[in-house]
């Protein structure tokens, strides 16, 4: 706090103006893209997605971007580089292909001619996207959740 400040709060307490160290009610717009229904659904995305970057988010949730920060700093939400990521499967991941896998041997038995219709390509050699650098990478992650 500058020098000038604290003459200027010494003032105001001196003579009465103030009584109270907290901050006085502003004029002007209130915040409202930071309430705690934003909040939540910010923290659902980041919870239910796998990997959610900034972008998505903005597309998810209609905020601007400064809106979006300031929630995501509220809900102590941190930012992971993808070089730090693991690239192997998570075990929700390795379920979700059970279970599709299981699904499409269903299928199968149904109709024979199912499988005709599925391309198999190995995913370690296909990129459904790829950023120019490590910053258009990066995902979102709750206190405590894992990458």
């Amino acid at each position: 706090m500058s020098q000038t400040q604290v003459y200027f709060w010494y003032n105001e307490f001196k003579d009465g103006r103030r009584t109270d160290i907290t901050n006085l009610p502003r004029s002007g717009r209130p915040r409202e893209a930071t309430n705690e229904e934003n909040q939540e659904k910010v923290r659902q995305l980041i919870l239910e997605s796998e990997g959610m970057r900034t972008e998505d988010l903005l597309y998810e949730t209609q905020l601007s971007h400064t809106s979006l920060m300031r929630v995501l700093k509220e809900i102590k939400a941190k930012k992971l580089k993808s070089k730090w990521i693991p690239h192997e499967l998570t075990q929700r991941q390795q379920q979700a292909r059970r279970n599709l896998a299981g699904k499409h041997l269903a299928r199968y038995q149904r109709e024979r001619g199912f499988l005709d219709k599925i391309v198999a390509i190995d995913e370690s050699w296909l990129l459904s996207y790829n950023p120019e650098d490590s910053r258009q990478s990066s995902e979102w992650l709750l206190l405590g959740q894992k990458p």
